[in-house]
């Protein structure tokens, strides 16, 4: 949301400052990362204190995540993209430091630490293992951000009148693609809460032999077999 801040052409003071409201996303972002972090568990480092927790939340899995979220995962490169141009762009995006060049190396590292703590949540609640805490937090804090994306790109428009209103919508075309991915995101949320609660609280089938249930569960998916068939039998799948 830097790039809210940064639209000097139009003559509007919004109501909604995108810098502060970004410094305001930092606290439940980091309350997301600190819950999903103390439910998930140490591997191998320090586990005789506090039974291993917390774990080191790992945001991309890239050896073994599987395939299942990785339309998700790209569109939540494709809502960072626009964030991390700006600040390549325009290195006062977010805040402006007095004095030398020097000082500017570390105004552009808080930056990019602040926009990493507040991306950090998307990740981390699409590919954590506790996917009905993750869902559920990830649709609110996605939900949150789309919403006031929205209006603090848009509160200028009422304000505008002729040529120059066509011009600022205009102008907000470059944005759409943004808008996009985190509707994207916000839709896969709520697929993953609304299946998740239906599984916790609403199982509507459940096969049962001898007492116990029987789930039939797929241990690799079908990218997975296609690829171990093609190197058993190369060109049968081209």
């Amino acid at each position: 949301m830097a790039e809210a801040s940064t639209s000097s052409s139009v003559p509007c003071t919004g109501y909604i400052d995108g810098i502060t409201f970004d410094l305001g996303c930092l606290a439940p972002a980091l309350v997301i990362i600190l819950i999903l972090a103390s439910l998930k568990r140490r591997v191998s480092v320090k586990l005789e204190h506090c039974n291993g927790y917390p774990g080191l939340l790992i945001p991309i899995n890239f050896l073994g995540a599987g395939f299942s979220n990785r339309y998700t995962i790209a569109a939540t490169f494709g809502a960072t993209a626009n964030t991390c141009l700006v600040m390549f762009l325009n290195r006062d995006s977010m805040f402006s430091l007095p004095g030398p060049a020097w000082v500017k190396v570390f105004q552009s590292l808080i930056a990019v630490l602040v926009y990493g703590i507040l991306f950090y949540p998307f990740f981390a609640c699409l590919t954590t293992e506790y996917k009905l805490v993750g869902s559920f937090m990830g649709f609110i804090y996605v939900a949150i951000r789309f919403c006031f994306k929205l209006a603090i790109d848009f509160q200028c428009g009422h304000v505008l009148e002729g040529e120059t209103k066509k011009v600022f919508y205009v102008s907000r075309l470059g944005i759409v693609p943004t808008y996009m991915c985190l509707l994207f995101i916000l839709i896969r949320f709520a697929v993953l809460l609304y299946f998740e609660v239906r599984k916790k609280w609403f199982p509507f089938t459940s096969d049962t032999r001898g007492g116990s249930e029987i789930c039939d569960t797929r241990l690799v998916k079908e990218p997975e077999i296609a690829h171990v068939r093609e190197l058993f039998n190369p060109g049968s799948i081209s």
